[in-house]
């Protein structure tokens, strides 16, 4: 007491009653200067908190100023008060802290779905701290730390005592609790909920993955309405845990404003048809589907009020009408269930699932389970379960159908049986017929496909050379010219003509030139061997070669080691030895884009066309040649 008084001489007139009131409100025991001594932990402002019903459109100082006491004044909020405030009334917070040194910390509120969020300090001396700002009116580079929570930064003088004031503008309900840790605290924190909500959404991507292949595969409208759903349930976990205003849409306040309320109702919507034609309801009883359609039409009409005219609806405002969908649809599965349904049975066993963890989830948020445990992610991992349960359910219904239409088949072939061994024998022998015509149109079936396959390497090859046709060559260089330029690597075009073909054929005949392009092809397969390179025979006496990733003297090169192998060939003719010879085009490019990829073609012709007129034979690089006509023999 001597100390607090030797304070209030030291620190002026001003400081003195500043103090007085935070020792008088310490001693009322209504409030409670929250004193941060441990860096490692996480604390809950909810013992030193006081709370004003007051407008938002007050100023700090004008809350401030308002008095203590009554609904209408500050007052320490009663343990159900701050459950599920709704935000549109305005509210006012604060609370006074007291650091035990310099210490950075960090306020969050754990609800992240919240449209305008202001937070200032008053220090002892009265004197307020800048306005951070926060909130899903504000796009994600506006707000005071980045993060899929709402944040603020605190950084109370050691031993000093501060007020934190915070003003709350929102059409969503408020949603304690408050959590001040420090910023290396909670980034060990959001690694681990990174992990968790990681692998939750993972697990539904999965599921809903393989739904929507089940759907392709049969087309059955319940399947759709299911990939629906578990969307509906991803949109929504995206807003609850802040990741879609944070990463998804990040600089969309519009849509953002509206995602909560959107994917709600969507939520219901698609639940409610899911179970409706899984369950087949309008068969369900006159009662049953009533209760279904009436569920519908409701969620199908907030879901177009959220999307037009978001201001006309809250979440506080649809709360019941959630609380009623899922008893009604928890009770319609369950009714079912009774009757002998099995699929009603995974779906109440799902249902029930989500309630738990969403009543577990809710305790997190009244304070009787700790805000940090993994009980603030119980409506996640009911929802991660749920869906566990619904998918084996409908694995298992899939397994009934088979294994009826199964049984179906077996008894329709021992009746077939039956019937077959009462009539004559002529009606065996039709049989026989039938059976026979089957195995030869099975049989014609299969050389119809393997003559597909054999034409359709054809297309794609040279019948006289077995390298690849002009077709197949363009469409693989395109792929390489796109991989080209997506990895920024060189491609290389060498592009092959024979020397004096034209004169081997009217000379020695055709026969002899068919061998000659056999001879060139195979020595031109024997060099083209790495990943992504083709060779082809481009038209006539004239081949091709696609090199990825080789540069210009690798190219050249391998241009030359070809050369130099055709040059060593011999073919045997009436008239003695045949030795042919080629002459090669290179040209070199790390393209930038498609059609200056394909210009290598035109390069390498270029480059053709010099080894043509600088004597045959010879390889010529396109690399400083001037624009030429095309033209060569």
């Amino acid at each position: 007491m001597k100390g607090f008084l030797a304070t209030l001489c030291a620190g002026g007139r001003k400081h003195a009653l500043y103090l007085l009131a935070l020792l008088l409100i310490a001693l009322d025991g209504q409030a409670q200067v929250l004193r941060l001594d441990d860096p490692g932990r996480s604390y809950d402002p909810r013992p030193a908190l006081e709370i004003l019903k007051a407008p938002a459109s007050l100023t700090f100082a004008e809350a401030a100023a308002r008095p203590r006491g009554g609904e209408d004044g500050w007052h320490v909020p009663d343990e159900l008060e701050m459950l599920l405030h709704d935000g549109r009334q305005g509210l006012w917070l604060r609370f006074a802290i007291q650091g035990r040194d310099d210490q950075a910390w960090w306020l969050i509120p754990s609800w992240p779905v919240l449209d305008r969020l202001d937070l200032r300090t008053r220090d002892a001396d009265g004197h307020w701290s800048p306005l951070q700002q926060s909130g899903l009116a504000l796009p994600a580079s506006q707000r005071t730390l980045p993060g899929r929570q709402l944040m603020f930064a605190l950084a109370p003088t050691a031993g000093a005592v501060e007020e934190v004031y915070l003003r709350l503008d929102s059409r969503e309900t408020f949603v304690l609790p408050l959590r001040l840790v420090t910023p290396a605290a909670y980034l060990r924190e959001a690694q681990q909920d990174a992990w968790l909500i990681g692998g939750f959404f993972g697990c539904l991507v999965t599921i809903l993955l393989l739904t929507l292949t089940l759907w392709g595969f049969g087309r059955r409208s319940g399947f759709g309405w299911y990939a629906l759903y578990l969307l509906s349930v991803i949109g929504y976990q995206a807003v609850t845990t802040g990741y879609g205003a944070w990463q998804l849409w990040p600089e969309s306040p519009a849509f953002a404003l509206r995602a909560h309320l959107v994917f709600t109702a969507l939520c219901f919507l698609s639940g409610g048809l899911f179970v409706r034609y899984l369950l087949s309801l309008y068969h369900g009883g006159r009662w049953i589907d009533f209760g279904n359609r009436l569920l519908i039409g409701y969620w199908n009409v907030a879901l177009v009020i959220t999307l037009i005219w978001p201001h006309l609806l809250s979440f506080q405002e649809m709360l019941g009408m959630m609380a009623l969908s899922c008893l009604g649809l928890l009770g319609t599965t369950t009714y079912l269930a009774l009757r002998g349904s099995r699929m009603a049975l995974w779906f109440s066993a799902a249902w029930a699932l989500l309630l738990l963890g969403s009543s577990i989830q809710l305790l997190a948020i009244a304070g009787w389970l700790p805000a940090d445990s993994p009980a603030f992610h119980g409506q996640m991992a009911g929802f991660a379960l749920g869906f566990v349960m619904l998918s084996l359910g409908l694995t298992e219904g899939l397994s009934l159908q088979r294994r009826a239409r199964i049984e179906a088949q077996r008894q329709a072939l021992e009746a077939s049986s039956a019937l077959a061994r009462e009539r004559e024998a002529s009606f065996v022998e039709l049989e026989l017929r039938v059976a026979l015509r089957t195995v030869e149109l099975q049989q014609a079936k299969a050389s119809l496909e393997r003559l597909n396959r054999e034409l359709l390497h054809q297309s794609q090859t040279d019948s006289l050379t077995g390298l690849g046709n002009r077709r197949h060559f363009e469409r693989v260089f395109q792929q390489e010219i796109r991989r080209a330029i997506r990895a920024e690597l060189p491609l290389a075009v060498l592009l092959v003509d024979i020397d004096h073909f034209k004169a081997v054929n009217d000379t020695h005949g055709h026969t002899l030139g068919d061998e000659c392009l056999r001879c060139v092809a195979e020595v031109l397969r024997r060099h083209v061997q790495r990943a992504g390179e083709v060779a082809a025979r481009y038209g006539g006496e004239e081949f091709v070669i696609a090199l990825p990733g080789s540069d210009q003297q690798a190219a050249r090169t391998l241009a030359e080691r070809i050369r130099q192998e055709v040059a060593g060939l011999e073919l045997q003719t009436e008239q003695g030895r045949l030795r042919p010879s080629i002459s090669v085009g290179v040209a070199v490019t790390v393209p930038s884009n498609l059609e200056h990829g394909l210009g290598l073609l035109e390069d390498a012709d270029r480059a053709l066309y010099a080894a043509k007129r600088g004597g045959r034979n010879r390889v010529c690089l396109s690399d400083g040649l001037p624009e030429l006509g095309s033209g060569r023999g």
